[in-house]
């Protein structure tokens, strides 16, 4: 982290810039905040005004906090973590408040009435997609099976959602089952400050990709490195085609499927039949 006088003047100008864009995209949440902190309403108290002026301050704050934490790769909860809880919820506030103004015009009341509903339909978008990644809880007896069949041996599965190699989604998985399993993930992921501050470039120094190699055969040369020896199907994710041609079905429950690395491709270059 840097804290000299050029480094606070950037993040004056670039927090003033991207507070001020923020006004702008963020006309759901705006309209309340600036009712709230006019204090106009007959209903309106101290409390509901300081309101108001903290959400404006945490929209401001978050994105001044942000480039002043350049550098560090987890700044950017500094912008998200006071939408989600100030300055969404004082706009929806707000908005509230205007949509049951009597002294209002109808149109005034039907665009802050428009505006919370859309909020939520966008906040609904968000739990459906959450629904639709849902994995029920295994059983124990599931875990006694699954983990029998894979007898503590290291395993790696391939996502398109998972962050960085060393903090795997499925991390609570790898405990139940008290073995390792690694994302294979495929093809530098770049060298920008979050790839530095997390090591996600590790892999490829351990294994550096041969020119023109596909994805999935780094991906095989990396597990064969780190003595993978099964590999996961996790919650609808996948094998590529390559990679399952390669490898022998040994058991599944519902959301989780064991296969062995049989390292020779089968008779055809097709997988086995489940």
């Amino acid at each position: 982290m840097k804290f000299d006088f050029a480094h606070l003047l950037d993040t004056a100008w670039l927090g003033t810039q991207d507070f001020c864009t923020a006004l702008v995209l963020g006309l759901l949440s705006v309209p309340g905040i600036w009712h709230l902190l006019r204090g106009k309403d007959p209903r309106s108290t101290a409390q509901s005004r300081t309101l108001g002026w903290m959400a404006l301050g945490g929209m401001a704050g978050s994105f001044y906090g942000y480039h002043l934490l350049d550098g560090v790769a987890d700044n950017m909860h500094m912008v998200l973590f006071p939408h989600a809880v100030l300055v969404m919820p004082a706009g929806i506030w707000g908005l509230a408040q205007l949509a049951s103004a009597t002294r209002l015009a109808m149109w005034q009341r039907s665009l802050s009435v428009l505006a919370i509903v859309l909020s939520a339909a966008m906040g609904l978008a968000d739990l459906s997609q959450a629904c639709d990644a849902y994995q029920r809880p295994w059983t124990v007896s599931e875990m006694e099976q699954m983990k029998k069949a894979l007898g503590g041996r290291a395993a790696g599965y391939f996502s398109k959602s998972d962050g960085t190699w060393w903090i795997s989604d499925h991390s609570s998985l790898a405990a139940m089952l008290e073995a390792r399993i690694v994302p294979l993930a495929g093809g530098p992921k770049g060298t920008n400050k979050f790839a530095r501050f997390y090591g996600t470039l590790r892999p490829y120094e351990l294994v550096p990709p041969a020119p023109g190699e596909s994805s999935e055969a780094w991906a095989l040369r990396f597990a064969e490195h780190i003595d993978v020896q099964c590999f996961f199907e996790i919650a609808g994710e996948k094998l590529p085609a390559s990679i399952k041609a390669q490898a022998r079905e040994v058991t599944r429950i519902p959301g989780l499927v064991l296969y062995e690395w049989i390292k020779t491709p089968p008779a055809g270059g097709q997988s086995p039949p489940p």
